[in-house]
């Protein structure tokens, strides 16, 4: 995957490398740059909360002496929103940004 655009920033920041098997949809990337002009990290953790709130809705599962907890894949994404939003530098269009 070649890292040329915002989109590729992106998905490098949230590990959405898999073409097989992408957490997002080119344009639902787009459209978290759209909302946060084109700010990678603001954009990353933005859609890290988004993959949160996906994987707190799905369950756990236990198949053949295996198991796939989506609650964990929350938990993770939840903490990785978190770890980004330290990393952006304080926005001046919020009335409390310091």
């Amino acid at each position: 995957m070649a890292v040329t655009t915002p989109r590729d920033l992106l998905r490098l920041e949230l590990g959405d490398t898999d073409q097989d098997a992408p957490l997002f949809y080119d344009d639902e990337l787009d459209a978290f740059l759209l909302a946060h002009a084109d700010d990678v990290l603001r954009s990353a953790a933005a859609a890290c909360e988004a993959l949160a709130t996906r994987f707190a809705r799905a369950y756990a599962v236990t198949e053949d002496g295996q198991a796939w907890d989506r609650q964990q894949m929350a938990q993770q994404y939840a903490q990785r929103a978190r770890e980004l939003h330290l990393r952006c530098p304080p926005d001046p269009s919020y009335p409390d940004a310091s």
